[in-house]
């Protein structure tokens, strides 16, 4: 069974840019990112202090009213498209249609989907796991201190993970929360992963490379010789000892170069929140609970009730 018939839901249909000529003289010619993925995502662009210098191609990007932005604030979200088309569109955008005076501040942010549809349950579950391994590493590729905001609150600062491997999916999605980085509820309206890490930015090449080592997770779940049986024994096995710099190349391949990660500390907290999942909870309530009370998501949760 895959998502898709798990939440029944509509078949994600991305367009082709191409096809509907989105991509401008400029844009064909740029020297761009490549992203060798077919798989459906979507992009949303939040811009304060918003101006044109041409409105991009509705084939393409919408706009969005969003009343959480200040100075003329607006969203620009993309149809669902194929990844590889992902470098030219943000090209188009930041390059080609968005005035140089937009600004991109702290209340500003850049969200991905990534179309999961196809994918099984078990896998959502040892994406979710990888992701857990490695989510400080990304967080420092992302930078400016996004692993302290809010509304993209780490996984090791809750305690999401708490038997996941137990739980079944729709469980899983109905107790998720939203303002993680890492955000399974779009899963049973959307189909999708939604990323909610990347800060503000009209960086293109960086954006580009995030989308592509998002994706790199996506193909290692999904990976004919993927076990999801070995996987699991391996994410047992992880300790201070574990060689987590040759699952960083496994996993991210030539893109791992993009990442740092220096060492036990910068796995240690994510490793912990990684192996709740498989944890009976009567064990890992008290543990979970004194580091949780202090984190942001809690103090967030706290006041927002």
């Amino acid at each position: 069974m895959t998502i898709f018939s798990e939440f029944g839901l509509r078949q994600v249909e991305p367009r082709n840019p191409v096809k509907h000529g989105c991509f401008s003289e400029r844009t064909q010619q740029a020297d761009l990112e490549t992203i060798n993925n077919d798989r459906a995502i979507g992009i949303e662009v939040e811009v304060e202090n918003h101006s044109l210098l041409a409105e991009p191609n509705e084939h393409l990007w919408v706009r969005v009213g969003d009343g959480s932005l200040r100075n003329n604030g607006e969203e620009w979200i993309t149809h669902p498209i194929k990844a590889q088309f992902a470098p030219a569109a943000l090209y188009e955008l930041f390059q080609v249609s968005l005035d140089q005076c937009c600004s991109f501040g702290p209340r500003t942010s850049v969200h991905v989907h990534i179309n999961a549809q196809d994918m099984e349950p078990n896998q959502i579950k040892a994406l979710t796991m990888l992701y857990c391994v490695f989510e400080n590493v990304l967080f420092n590729f992302v930078g400016k201190n996004r692993n302290k905001n809010i509304f993209c609150v780490p996984i090791a600062e809750t305690g999401l993970m708490r038997e996941l491997k137990r739980r079944s999916i729709a469980n899983t999605v109905d107790s998720w929360a939203k303002y993680t980085g890492f955000n399974l509820v779009p899963l049973a309206s959307k189909g999708t992963v939604e990323f909610r890490h990347m800060h503000g930015s009209s960086d293109h090449v960086k954006l580009s490379r995030w989308v592509r080592i998002i994706l790199r997770m996506f193909d290692y779940v999904t990976s004919k010789g993927f076990s999801e049986k070995q996987f699991e024994t391996l994410c047992l096995e992880m300790d201070r000892n574990f060689d987590f710099h040759s699952l960083m190349t496994e996993v991210f391949g030539e893109d791992a170069g993009l990442l740092r990660l220096n060492g036990w500390t910068d796995v240690k907290n994510s490793v912990s929140s990684m192996h709740q999942a498989f944890v009976n909870n009567n064990l890992i309530t008290p543990i979970v609970n004194t580091r949780v009370v202090e984190s942001p998501f809690y103090t967030f949760f706290k006041a927002s009730n």
